[in-house]
């Protein structure tokens, strides 16, 4: 099912609002769109003329309203006609305070120690400029003392409303209102009398939470110091800008949580509650001011300027920004997977090798300035023989006069294991070598024969 609204010629006038319901056996809903018509500026209204003789070329314009934007322009005139008009001027007189005092001041009592004032702005030409608020002023009748006054801001509502709380029980209040702007307050309303409630056996005054929020929905729950006994309460709702309240009665109960359902999206919403003991209706609880949660549908339409969406909504910026935000995703954790298997690959051990020198019999170098001998080795493998190892010796300038009478004596070790040499007593059996008895000589160095 579809319907369509087709306006074959259009004007400044039918730039709108429309809101288009629908309704079945299941439930309701509805859409908004908002139409705005471009068209050229419309004539000026309440044009006024002054003339001015020709040898003046200033005048002096009166009677203008305070606070009021006004445009001028300037026109010549002959005997031949009127010239077109020069360009305008836009000017703004001071603001002045307002003339009129608010309308309609109406105090109603709402429990021992509150009372609900209600009133309607001045008349429009009255304000001398915007109005920016409105004072609340509050006594005792008949009291000696000096009126209180409450501030109020000024909002787009018709009827304004303000809660006085905080007053004496039984007492009779004098009401006053008084509306400001920039320049000054305003004449004070005619008195209005209220007496509030004796308040025996009244409820304790409900303070109230908000639970959660949706699109049309809002729960909130309260608490009472007199919990356990069963109440009748009342949940009050309005949308904020305005409107009748609205009435939730949950009678008899000891619940402390109700969700109001069937709510506007997007919409701010006013709540406060009150409880009553069947005897009579205690003070109202704090104002909440509650915004359900916007539909995609309104955001859309909410930034719909010149046909044109914001940025972060339009798909040419969101789909390459989504892509390049999933590719960096993915570079990262591929990263990280990758540095992760690497730390866990084991390294080889480093190779091995057998350092063999010499013609592999085993010769002794002593070192001709000392008993000190300096032997390097490699590392032995598991197969090889450790007696095989030949040992290299620093070679000494000075030739050696007498060997000495310690051998080396290698202590066996493990393969891959650090091994160490030590010194042992030569047997006693064997002669020491002479120099001159040696049968191979060579410069710098003696060897001892196999005998």
């Amino acid at each position: 099912m579809s319907s369509d609204l087709l306006i074959r010629e259009t004007d400044r006038s039918d730039s709108a609002l429309y809101t288009c319901f629908t309704e079945n056996k299941f439930g309701n809903d509805e859409r908004k769109v908002k139409l705005v018509v471009k068209d050229a500026p419309g004539a000026p209204q309440d044009v006024k003329e002054m003339v001015v003789p020709s040898a003046q070329h200033f005048t002096l314009v009166r009677d203008l309203q305070p606070g009021t934007q006004y445009v001028l322009s300037v026109t010549a005139e002959n005997a031949m006609g009127k010239s077109e008009s020069s360009r305008t001027v836009t000017f703004t007189t001071n603001e002045e305070e307002p003339e009129a005092p608010p309308l309609d001041v109406n105090a109603v009592t709402q429990g021992p120690t509150t009372v609900l004032v209600s009133w309607k702005a001045p008349q429009k030409d009255a304000w001398n400029g915007d109005i920016e608020g409105y004072y609340v002023g509050f006594k005792p009748k008949n009291s000696s003392g000096s009126t209180s006054y409450m501030k109020v801001e000024q909002t787009n509502n018709i009827t304004h409303e303000f809660i006085l709380q905080g007053l004496n029980k039984g007492t009779e209040y004098e009401i006053t209102v008084q509306a400001y702007n920039h320049a000054g307050s305003g004449p004070t309303s005619p008195q209005r009398l209220v007496m509030t409630r004796p308040g025996e056996d009244s409820p304790d005054i409900p303070r109230l939470f908000v639970d959660a929020v949706t699109m049309d929905s809002i729960k909130v729950h309260w608490q009472l110091r007199t919990g356990g006994k069963k109440f009748n309460f009342t949940v009050h709702h309005r949308q904020a800008d305005g409107g009748a309240w609205l009435e939730n009665v949950i009678a008899n109960s000891i619940e402390n949580s109700y969700a109001l359902e069937g709510l506007k999206s997007g919409v701010t919403y006013e709540i406060f509650l009150t409880a009553n003991n069947g005897l009579v209706r205690g003070d109202p609880s704090q104002i909440l001011k509650i915004q359900t949660l916007r539909s995609p549908d309104m955001l859309v339409e909410m930034f719909e300027t010149d046909g044109e969406l914001p940025l972060f909504l339009n798909m040419y910026f969101v789909v390459p920004a989504g892509a390049l935000a999933l590719a960096i995703i993915v570079i990262v954790v591929s990263s990280c997977i990758c540095c992760r298997q690497l730390k866990n690959v084991q390294q080889p051990p480093p190779p091995q090798e057998l350092a063999l020198y010499g013609t592999m019999m085993p010769q002794r170098y002593v070192d001709a300035a000392g008993n000190e001998v300096t032997v390097t080795y490699g590392t032995v493998p598991a197969q090889a023989d450790p007696t095989a190892v030949q040992l290299q010796a620093a070679q000494t300038a000075a030739q050696i006069q007498t060997a000495s009478a310690a051998t080396l004596v290698p202590t066996v070790v493990n393969a891959n294991t650090t091994g160490t040499w030590s010194r042992k007593e030569a047997p006693k059996n064997r002669p020491l070598p002479v120099p001159s008895e040696a049968s191979e000589k060579a410069t710098g160095h003696f060897y001892d024969s196999a005998k």
